[in-house]
């Protein structure tokens, strides 16, 4: 469930980016942003998740000593 929760957390602001990006850019192509955008948010979405989850304990070790001093 957390992965699920990080993926979505994640995937919007990226998909924000996509959409500025066209309009300021591209906008002739803005009918290209949902093909082009989903993939493209899904892929980096679940990266991140995964560098995230994967040094998980590193930033909670990290966040405590940090917030305990």
């Amino acid at each position: 469930m957390k992965e699920i929760i990080l993926n979505i957390s994640l995937a919007v602001p990226v998909a924000l980016l996509l959409k500025f990006l066209f309009k300021k850019f591209a906008p002739s192509y803005e009918y290209l942003i949902p093909i082009v955008s989903i993939p493209i948010c899904v892929l980096v979405a679940a990266s991140l998740t995964k560098a995230i989850l994967k040094y998980e304990i590193c930033i909670l070790n990290l966040v405590s000593r940090l917030t305990a001093s």
